[in-house]
């Protein structure tokens, strides 16, 4: 009895392992069908006449340029093992799509020409807000022809950092003679620079496709509700940004009519393919391993080569415009410098002349301007600063940043010195013992800004403007000097980093003490797509498009908004 017992438990254990082996073996045949599919897409369009495709398709292999292989061994983000929802969604639409193309192929039938794919991938597109006018200028035909050849870029970081970005990009594509595939612009939550793959592969987990339909009802029942209980973890992060195309906030017709453009609203390698049939078999990479990795400079610049301590290394343009492959896809770039030609200077001065915000593009924001300058005396009535303290390298380097800020308002002294002696003589003339005619500045440091500052309705222009006769050090008008701070300071009055400034100038005035959001026409800015209020992202904007009217203007030093505002004041002064 005990032997049959024994045999039967050996038995058992022996069924157990060899089931355990098949299971085994099963699994690893199916990864290795999964790896040879991959490695498929990567050779299969290789050129055997071409030894550096033959290395490894659309990556150049000189080690000056190491460039980076699709792999992710070195990013510098965490990587989930699991397989992300989108990257099954685009290997089953490919699947799908070649299953097709061979069935029609075996039927005798051409290919169907894509020609509404836009529309027929209308539910699973990232919530870019468009407009059909956008396509006005762009090329003929609709981007799939072979002779038509693109570069793209990554966008990170803030606004005017992505501006840059944007702007070296048109610098890149005019100088190559390539179609640039324009990313939208992102407004709210920054995105952080990461290496080209990593950040491609963030900007396609940001997307809003899958979200935005019922993080749009979610948005409205709370709205309807006047209360945000109903909204999930993952609309509330989607709602701390918004995506549009740069023409809801630029006249882009002078750029389209001088570098060809089109639009890139998806980030997916499907996208790419459906749109401009373009896959990485025709694709070069050139790839960053660092913010300020590759300059690209062009043949005969005196740059190409002198000494240059901000980038890693020079591609020269040259070797770009080499290039057969229908996409030169960049990861960053930002920075200034970043493209270098010989005839830069006209070129940069063209495209930041594009990107000056427009009036006919954001009618509200320019309304609400005319009316605070109209508080303020107008045009040229008052000073201005931007004192960047509230991020960033602004929080690490504040005493550096504000030091060199004070430094530069020491251009005021004069004036603010003569109003103290013309005020200290007032005060000894009408010294009866009467307080009501006492020093100007401790009445402003009293009293609501409103009440000396601004709000001057029966005041013309002409009496207020300009703000300094700089001949005299005196100011106009019977008022102090105005200043408008622009800050990103969250309470401004009370922030120690700038009390120096408000200790010493009698009259700051500042957005919160002229503008109300929510009577504005920017808290009816919404973004269809996705139901997010990108007017609120827009409040910067109006702040310094207001010290851009300034009749001087005073930034802080290393901040690119201040440098924008600076390049609109220079634009819009007299």
């Amino acid at each position: 009895m005990i032997p049959s017992v024994l045999f039967t438990s050996w038995l058992k254990r022996q069924r157990f392992k060899t089931l355990q082996k098949i299971v085994a073996v099963l699994l690893l045949l199916s990864l290795t069908v999964v790896f040879w599919q991959a490695q498929q897409d990567l050779s299969s369009g290789a050129d055997a006449t071409d030894p550096e495709a033959a290395m490894a398709p659309g990556y150049y292999s000189h080690e000056r340029y190491h460039l980076e292989s699709h792999e992710h061994d070195n990013d510098d983000i965490f990587v989930n093992v699991q397989i992300p929802r989108h990257a099954l969604a685009d290997s089953l639409a490919k699947a799908r799509q070649s299953r097709l193309e061979r069935e029609q192929a075996f039927l005798g039938m051409q290919p169907q020409e894509d020609n509404d794919s836009l529309t027929a991938a209308e539910g699973t597109m990232d919530a870019v807000f468009r407009l059909p006018e956008d396509d006005h200028g762009l090329p003929p035909g609709n981007g799939r022809d072979k002779d038509e050849k693109f570069i793209s870029y990554i966008p990170h970081s803030g606004f005017h950092n992505q501006r840059i970005s944007m702007i070296n990009a048109l610098m890149l594509a005019e100088q190559l003679n390539r179609t640039l595939l324009v990313p939208p612009v992102i407004l709210g939550e920054p995105i952080h620079w990461r290496k080209h793959d990593s950040l491609e592969s963030f900007h396609r987990r940001q997307s809003k496709a899958r979200l935005a339909a019922h993080c749009k009802q979610q948005q409205q029942n709370a709205s309807n509700n006047h209360q945000n209980d109903g909204i999930s973890a993952e609309c509330a992060a989607s709602f701390r940004y918004t995506s549009l195309r740069w023409d809801r906030l630029f006249d882009l017709s002078a750029i389209k009519e001088r570098v060809r453009i089109r639009y890139r609203d998806e980030y997916t390698k499907a996208y790419l393919h459906d749109q401009f049939a373009i896959d990485a078999r025709n694709t070069f990479y050139i790839k960053d391993t660092a913010l300020y990795d590759y300059r690209i400079v062009q043949d005969g610049s005196p740059k190409m080569t002198a000494p240059n301590r901000k980038y890693t290394r020079t591609i020269p343009l040259s070797d770009l415009a080499a290039r057969k492959e229908r996409l030169l896809s960049f990861g960053s770039l930002f920075g200034h410098g970043r493209v270098v030609t010989i005839d830069q200077k006209k070129q940069i001065d063209f495209f930041n002349r594009q990107f000056l915000f427009d009036r006919n593009a954001l009618p509200g924001v320019f309304d609400e301007l005319d009316r605070v300058m109209g508080l303020l005396g107008g045009p040229q009535s008052y000073i201005a600063v931007h004192a960047r303290v509230g991020d960033s390298i602004f929080i690490r380097y504040a005493d550096e940043v504000m030091g060199k800020l004070w430094k530069d308002l020491q251009v005021y002294r004069p004036v603010l010195d003569a109003e103290m002696e013309e005020n200290d003589n007032n005060d000894h003339e009408n010294d009866n013992g009467n307080d009501d005619e006492g020093h100007w500045q401790q009445k402003v440091v009293d009293k609501e800004p409103e009440a000396t500052c601004y709000d001057h309705k029966n005041a013309p222009y002409s009496q207020l403007a300009p703000a300094i006769d700089w001949n005299t050090s005196k100011v106009r008008g019977d008022r102090p000097l105005v200043m408008y701070m622009a800050t990103d300071a969250a309470d401004p009055r009370t922030d120690d980093r700038l009390a120096r400034i408000f200790g010493n100038f009698p009259c700051i005035v500042l957005l919160k003490d002229v503008f109300d959001f929510d009577q504005s026409p920017l808290a009816s800015m919404i973004n269809p797509e996705d139901g997010v209020n990108y007017g609120r992202f827009l409040v910067p904007f109006l702040d310094g498009l207001i010290a851009s009217r300034a009749q001087n203007f005073t930034g802080s030093p290393r901040s690119t908004f201040s440098t924008y505002i600076r390049f609109m004041h220079s634009v819009v002064a007299p």
